[in-house]
């Protein structure tokens, strides 16, 4: 046997979930990859299998085995098949779905694991999933020893994989002979012991294994793994939506003093309390328990509702919630599980194999825009406070993180107007004109030739607002200079965001502001994806995560040189994201004059 560990990866018909999961293996630099493609269960999957076969044959990273199905074999059969083969040349392995991603590191750190504790019979498995129902709360930055085995990664070695070839009710009859209560990691395993070869299902085999060994299972100190599958295609869960994580976070580092193998104390109770016998499922001393473990961990209201509040009629609610939603929102924007802000780490390569990446040139942004147009109006013509945005619902003014936003380009804006009765002034991703109506608010006194660079249906629409200024839907406004140039939360949706960097410094004869950046400081800059529903915008967007000493580097490269630099107040979390953001502003002055 090779010391190796290969991933075990078990694909169906689902290509975008799985491009997602060979990014984050991508990303691990993992090395072996060994592949099984299930059969269609009918002509309806044919076209979906042979996608995802092509994706799979088309890998080049890493070496790959890939074995095709001609007939559908189900998940329970794929997995016992394909674990044990692989198990034949690999001591041990780890084993991902096609609808499962982690954080960067994570093959890492349990391949770490597994080298940890190959010779320590006790421990069984790894995993790198966990969920705060089933954590313990003294559970810090340490990972920590669980009875019960997991499904969704995980890893595991030949030694711990023999008994495998008996069902689950054998293995459970086993565990009632020696008097091990088959109820002690929850009141679902001996009901999923029933149907086990009936539904085809394969995880409940392995757990009760666990239980008749004695075994145990290393879970991290916080979930590296999240599931994207639970559609009606999923793999290994019709509705596992009360699993999801809270917004993942970095991977941990791994441990120098790993510890050592002992069940931690809290895991049987709290596996029993999230898969209580039915008896019990909503007693007084239940539900007040698993209240009190609700606050200890900080968790929201929503979700302590749902610690209490039975399945059925949550369901009910939630229906209910979502038929009185507006009729004209589109559909994801109804749905409670989508992800605003996700780390894309494909990079702009993602928006070709996504049509829903529509980009910002869409009729559903103009109308909002049209919609708001009046009110951001008023707000700039009373003499009130400027604590407002075009992009948020306009019913109040007094917005301390935007009056800050507004402020602070009444600073670059005055300082770029200086003792100056004219201006001229490119607005890089203006849209209809806002900063032009508030530069004119804030210095009524000097005259400004705008300039204004958006996608065609903002600029065409800005034109007929302010047809005695300068609306461009192409790039063409950088073949002339300006007194002062800003791109605001515009410089990171452009591809090449270098070459429009330099672009927009060329352009500038003094002053150039770049602000509503979302800054990194430990990462390489990557790709997020932005789903902009909550705004009414039915589209999504990719976008930069910048590294802040990579795009000043660029900037000093261009010849301008750092002023001041601004705190915006934004910190979108973004999920999976190797690094979380903060939203700066950078005011640069251009140091090479146009003769040099």
């Amino acid at each position: 046997m090779t010391s190796l560990i290969p991933i075990v990866l078990f694909a169906y018909a689902r290509p975008q979930h799985l491009r997602r999961t060979l990014s984050c293996l991508r990303i691990d630099q993992v090395p072996l990859i060994y592949a099984f493609s299930d059969g269609p269960k009918s002509s309806k999957y044919k076209e979906t299998v042979n996608e995802v076969r092509k994706i799979l044959r088309s890998i080049d990273w890493c070496e790959v085995v890939l074995e095709e199905h001609e007939y559908n074999l189900g998940l329970g059969k794929s997995i016992l098949y394909g674990v044990s083969k692989v198990l034949e040349k690999h001591e041990s392995l780890i084993v991902f779905e096609d609808d499962l991603v982690c954080v960067p590191g994570t093959y890492g750190y349990l391949c770490a694991a597994l080298k940890h504790y190959k010779d320590e019979p006790k421990v069984m498995s790894v995993t790198g999933w966990t969920h705060p129902n089933v954590m313990p709360i003294n559970v810090t930055d340490q990972p920590y020893f669980d009875g019960r085995a997991e499904c969704w990664v995980w890893g595991t070695w030949a030694r711990s994989w023999q008994g495998m070839d008996q069902d689950a009710n054998k293995i459970m009859k086993e565990c009632k002979k020696k008097g091990i209560d088959i109820f002690r990691y929850g009141a679902d395993l001996p009901a999923m012991a029933e149907v086990e070869l009936k539904k085809n299902i394969w995880a409940v085999r392995f757990l009760y294994l666990h239980l008749l060994r004695g075994g145990l299972c290393l879970r991290p100190p916080h979930s590296l793994v999240e599931h994207i599958g639970f559609d009606s295609m999923a793999t290994n869960a019709k509705d596992g939506t009360g699993l999801i994580n809270p917004p993942l976070k970095n991977c941990p580092e791994i441990p120098t003093n790993w510890p050592a193998p002992i069940e931690h104390l809290d895991c049987v109770r709290l596996w029993q309390l999230a898969y209580p016998k039915k008896s019990t499922l909503y007693s007084s001393s239940n539900v007040f328990l698993r209240i009190a473990r609700k606050f200890q961990k900080g968790i929201d209201i929503k979700d302590l509702l749902k610690s209490f509040i039975p399945p059925f009629f949550m369901k009910i609610a939630r229906r209910i919630y979502r038929t009185s939603k507006d009729k004209s929102s589109f559909i994801n924007s109804t749905s409670p599980d989508y992800i605003e802000w996700e780390y894309i780490p494909e990079g702009w390569d993602y928006a070709k194999a996504h049509p829903e990446v529509r980009g910002w040139n869409v009729p559903e942004i103009l109308e909002r825009y049209k919609q708001k147009w009046s009110s951001f109006v008023a707000f700039m013509e009373n003499n009130e406070t400027l604590g407002i945005s075009h992009e948020s619902e306009l019913t109040s003014n007094t917005d301390i993180k935007f009056h800050n936003i507004n402020m602070t380009f009444a600073y670059v804006f005055t300082l770029a107007a200086h003792k100056k009765e004219k201006i001229t002034m490119l607005d890089w991703g203006g849209g209809i004109g806002h900063y032009y109506l508030l530069a004119k608010t804030l210095l009524p006194k000097v005259q400004i030739e705008y300039h204004c660079k958006d996608v065609p249906q903002l600029a065409e629409y800005g034109a007929q607002l302010f047809p005695e200024h300068h609306f461009y839907p192409d790039d063409s406004c950088l073949k002339r200079t300006y007194d002062f140039v800003m791109a605001s939360t515009s410089l990171q949706y452009v591809e090449d965001w270098q070459s429009l960097l330099s672009g927009l410094a060329k352009a500038t004869k003094k002053y150039l502001y770049i602000t509503g950046l979302p800054i990194v400081l430990n990462v390489p800059s990557f790709v997020f994806i932005q789903r902009p529903y909550s705004y009414g915008y039915n589209t999504e967007y990719l976008g930069w995560c910048l590294n802040k000493k990579e795009f000043l580097s660029c900037a000093e490269r261009q010849g301008i040189k750092l002023i001041r630099e601004f705190i915006v107040g934004d910190k979108p979390h973004i999920q999976f994201a190797p690094e979380q953001n903060e939203y700066r502003g950078f005011l640069f002055e251009r140091t090479i004059k146009d003769s040099d």
